[in-house]
């Protein structure tokens, strides 16, 4: 069987661009999200993401807090705490590698935690919750989205983004690769299924497609 060329990834991609609902809801000082981002295709989709969360948080406090959960080696931690510098920066990651590196690199707090254990913070909770490409890699999604939750302060702010299973150009990859290789997306969301779990237990500020809607955004407030 022939392999689907880059042509055919395209061509879903732009489909899911096109057709993606966006749903949006009351929003507040919190949330300063740029409508209509005109997307540099040079810096990829990480670039773009780095650029969303910061449009996200721009307007907050200086004494915010902020948790990442899933910070990685920084790339987003680094951005936001060097536009900001007197947040209140905290990331986690499962990786001690990861951990190793921000201590050495960004300002801030950074230890090693699991989000599917009991994730032990320094603070109880956060005005802001970060959990940027993580979801996909959880089994027990609403367990995980509950311990987000639990973390943001009241009135807070939780920030998820995570691949869109509703998108073409996913459901291509995944026929493609024959299965979802592990470590990538073990099991991403539709925008639909992301939806529902947050209206469970939050109020969707901002719910919305970007990268040629094969990721989404999720902006929610803990009530």
């Amino acid at each position: 069987m022939e392999e689907e060329g880059p042509d055919a990834l395209e061509m879903a991609a732009q489909a899911d661009q096109e057709r993606t609902p966006q749903t949006t809801g009351p929003r507040d000082s919190v949330i300063l999200m740029v409508e209509h981002y005109e997307h540099n295709k040079d810096s990829g989709h990480a670039g773009e993401l780095a650029t969303r969360i910061v449009e996200t948080l721009s307007v907050l406090p200086s004494a915010a807090t902020i948790l990442d959960v899933g910070c990685g080696k920084g790339i987003v931690a680094s951005i936001i705490t060097r536009i900001n510098p007197a947040l209140h920066y905290t990331g986690c990651d499962i990786s001690d590698e990861a951990i190793n590196h921000c201590k050495n690199t960004i300002k801030g707090e950074f230890f090693v935690g699991d989000v599917e254990k009991d994730l032990a913070t320094p603070a109880k909770e956060y005005d802001v919750v970060l959990c940027l490409e993580v979801l996909e890699h959880v089994r027990d999604k609403q367990r995980v989205f509950e311990r987000l939750l639990s973390k943001t302060k009241k009135e807070g702010t939780l920030v998820i983004t995570t691949p869109n299973l509703s998108s073409a150009f996913v459901k291509l990859k995944k026929i493609k690769d024959g299965i979802l290789r592990r470590g990538r997306y073990d099991a991403p969301m539709s925008f639909d299924e992301l939806a529902t779990l947050a209206r469970q237990h939050a109020t969707i500020q901002l719910h919305k497609t970007f990268y040629r809607g094969i990721y989404q955004l999720l902006v929610v407030k803990r009530r």
